[in-house]
């Protein structure tokens, strides 16, 4: 019994230490993951600046990129607007002229059916 009971003591006292070393191999699992997750967080930081600093350098280049090609584009829309300023006095006094006849030119000639019409119209006393 003696040696049944001191194997079971025995087997108690490893049954602890695994308990011990399991917990104590959670607690180091658990701090890995927290410093893992500050170094991670760390280089994130450090990386969100560099990229920030970047795209402040690329969009003041842009900027100023864009002043030039606003000018350019104005400049190029300006010369636009001359043409078509031009194109305008040129053709004013041809257009005028063409809409003017076309709507005072009226053809007043009735045809051969219509005639016809209106006479049977007049014929039967009828108002058209």
């Amino acid at each position: 019994m003696k040696t049944s009971n001191a194997l079971i003591q025995q087997l108690l006292r490893a049954e602890e230490e695994a308990e011990q070393i399991v917990h104590k191999a959670r607690e180091n699992r658990i701090k890995m993951l927290k410093d893992a997750r500050a170094s991670a967080e760390e280089e994130l930081r450090a990386f969100r600046l560099k990229e920030e600093e970047r795209f402040k350098v690329e969009v003041e280049q842009r900027l100023g990129q864009d002043d030039s090609l606003t000018n350019e584009l104005a400049d190029r829309t300006k010369a636009e607007i001359e043409i078509i300023k031009k194109d305008y006095v040129a053709n004013k006094d041809g257009v005028l002229d063409f809409i003017s006849r076309k709507v005072l030119d009226v053809d007043i000639v009735i045809g051969a059916k219509k005639v016809a019409i209106l006479r049977n119209y007049a014929e039967r006393g009828v108002d058209p």
